[in-house]
């Protein structure tokens, strides 16, 4: 029953996600510069391109864990675009990008994962509106769960994490596909 419930939640995810694509696209269109006018930001994306590797930003405070997830996140199929440690940086990346997936800790320099999730519901300007977000957290307790879920994530998932669950998150949470 979950996987279908998981299942129903991703097709409106996709959903989503390509009219937020649209949405982005055209103010993006309307907000060049006569030296970037020539680019087409607003016409379909060719099947290829949605191929492409599913962007990512990471929120991790601990330097050692970045770069053993980014390396298992690349190895699984992922393009993690940005690396961030705090709550200010990861507003800042979100606000600034728009990603395919964003893999947040909850223990953050400046607070939590759940202030940066608080921060991404109540501030409709920015282009992340849709964008998946998942937990990757040491403290998996039931309450530290319960809060993290019910704030927004999606989803929990324990550090470390391996290549097989990196694609799983990958698979499951992002609108791109990611080879086996």
């Amino acid at each position: 029953m979950k996987l279908i419930e998981t299942q129903q939640q991703n097709r409106v995810h996709v959903d989503q996600r390509a009219q937020q694509r649209q949405d982005y696209s055209k103010t993006k269109n309307t907000e060049c510069s006569r030296s970037t006018a020539h680019v087409n930001v607003s016409r379909p994306i060719p099947i290829a391109a949605k191929r492409a590797k599913p962007k990512i930003l990471m929120i991790e405070d601990d330097n050692l864990l970045q770069t053993l997830i980014k390396a298992v996140l690349i190895k699984a199929g992922g393009d993690v675009l940005r690396v961030v440690e705090s709550v200010d940086q990861a507003i800042t990346a979100i606000a600034d990008q728009l990603y395919d997936l964003v893999i947040c800790d909850l223990g953050l320099i400046g607070g939590t994962g759940i202030d940066v999730m608080n921060w991404t519901k109540s501030n409709k300007s920015h282009p992340n509106q849709a964008t998946p977000f998942v937990v990757l957290t040491a403290n998996t307790d039931a309450a530290t769960c319960q809060t993290a879920l019910s704030s927004g994530f999606l989803e929990i998932f324990q550090k470390p994490m391996s290549e097989k669950v990196a694609r799983e998150i990958l698979m499951r949470y992002s609108a791109v596909e990611v080879g086996v």
